[in-house]
C-alpha cells in the first residue's frame, strides 16, 4: 500500500484508507478494555449468578 502516491493522505476516513485495505484497526487497548467490561455489565443485568 506504500505505492500510493496520496499516502500522505492515507489517514482521512473514520478508519484509515490503509486500516480499511488491511481489515486492520489500532486500538487503545485500556478504552477497549473498559468499554467491553461496561457492555459485559450491561448484558449480565438480570441474569442469576450460580454461587
Amino acid at each position: 500500500m506504500r505505492l500510493v502516491p496520496f499516502d500522505a493522505l492515507s489517514f482521512f476516513g473514520e478508519n484509515g484508507w490503509h486500516d480499511s485495505w488491511s481489515d486492520t484497526r489500532v486500538i487503545n487497548i485500556k478504552n477497549y478494555q473498559a468499554e467491553r467490561q461496561t457492555k459485559n455489565e450491561i448484558d449480565n443485568i438480570g441474569v442469576k449468578e450460580i454461587a
